[in-house]
């Protein structure tokens, strides 16, 4: 058991002591207890002892390497440091709230009460490993970013998390529509609105704009009238934090829009919406999906070609199909272009269906293998 007074903890120093001199300077003194875990006494003098005091601390904070700020010191905890970091995130709300969760779920438990003089890249990679690979990537994203923050403030000399292992790369594989499960979906969502009452109706519409931008629901769901001017719609970008773009969309989303003109111009600005001419929220398409596929399953089957299985298919997919069908044909800077991303790496990476988009190359290879003939002789 162990005696005695609690020891400093590492980054911080005790209370300041102060001695008035014979040359009526005043001396002030603390041990600070350094990254290494020694302790080191530090003494500064001043013609009052709020000099003296002001010294000494000045002198201790330079010694631990990090620097007080008025939200955030060493002694802080990492609870602490994320609900500062939080508060001057200027990511979109959803983001916010998924760094929330996060938090309190996961990171709060294991690390959240250390102090962050104590957080360590040996703690935290015991932490990472213990979770799953999801819960792993996303508690190591909200970790660096909190601690680079930190670090930025001269709270942390360095950024432990950044130095902990990456997830493991996720086994997940992009899934882009073929033009027979399109169809399929199409047909679907077409049945859906056809026996719908209300606001569902606006579904087969809703579909056709997300194929035809390959903008994420969120950013239909605010899409405005506004925004749109004959083939050219101009997207928000939600999750980007408000980021703008134009994208040039087909006839068939073309035509879509028209239908849906005539059901809110002129009543709402946004394009879909959802009663008090308010606009649609995300969790309302998604409920009109859902109750699409139990209709579409308790159809009347006629005889005729087997529909494919289109139960798999989610609002998201059409923008990776949208990746997929323009990397194909077009470019992947056009697809990364078109999907808003930043880097080409992530249309790439995560929205491309490579199954899907092998381009027909028989004509050059026509030319460099050619006819054959020889082989023959």
């Amino acid at each position: 058991m162990t005696r005695g007074r609690p020891s400093t903890p590492v980054g911080t120093f005790g209370e300041i002591g102060t001695t008035q001199l014979d040359s009526g300077k005043w001396l002030a003194n603390v041990t600070v207890r350094l990254p290494s875990g020694k302790g080191k006494r530090i003494r500064r003098t001043g013609k009052s002892e709020a000099e003296a005091k002001r010294r000494v601390k000045a002198a201790a904070v330079d010694a631990t390497g990090t620097e007080d700020t008025d939200l955030l010191k060493g002694s802080s905890t990492v609870n602490q440091l994320i609900d500062v970091w939080l508060n001057q995130y200027d990511g979109a709300k959803s983001s916010i709230d998924q760094y929330r969760s996060t938090a309190r779920v996961h990171v709060a438990p294991a690390v959240g009460s250390l102090r962050l003089v104590e957080l360590t890249t040996p703690k935290l990679e015991r932490f990472f490993r213990s979770l799953t690979r999801s819960r792993w990537q996303a508690s190591r994203t909200l970790l660096m970013n909190a601690c680079k923050y930190a670090v930025r403030m001269g709270v942390m000399d360095h950024n432990p998390a950044a130095e902990t292992t990456p997830a493991p790369a996720s086994d997940f594989k992009a899934r882009a529509l073929t033009p027979v499960e399109l169809a399929t979906f199409r047909r679907m969502v077409r049945h859906y609105a056809d026996q719908a009452k209300s606001f569902g109706v606006q579904l087969p519409e809703l579909v056709e704009v997300l194929a035809g931008t390959g903008a994420r629901i969120s950013d239909v769901c605010v899409l405005r009238w506004s925004d749109v001017a004959g083939n050219r719609v101009t997207i928000t970008d939600v999750k980007g934090g408000g980021r703008k773009r134009t994208v040039t969309i087909p006839p068939t989303t073309v035509a879509a829009l028209e239908r849906q003109r005539k059901v809110t111009f002129g009543w709402s600005p946004y394009v879909f919406t959802h009663g008090s001419a308010e606009q649609v929220r995300r969790q309302q398409p998604q409920q009109w999906l859902r109750w699409a596929r139990v209709v579409w399953a308790d159809r009347e089957r006629v005889f005729g070609p087997v529909e494919p299985d289109v139960s798999w298919v989610t609002f998201h997919v059409f923008r990776r199909s949208m990746a997929t069908w323009l990397a194909g044909q077009v470019s992947i800077e056009t697809a990364t272009l078109q999907l808003g991303h930043l880097q080409a790496a992530t249309t790439e990476g995560h929205y491309i269906d490579r199954t899907g988009m092998v381009p027909d190359a028989t004509a050059v290879l026509g030319k460099i293998l050619g006819s054959g003939t020889e082989m023959a002789e």
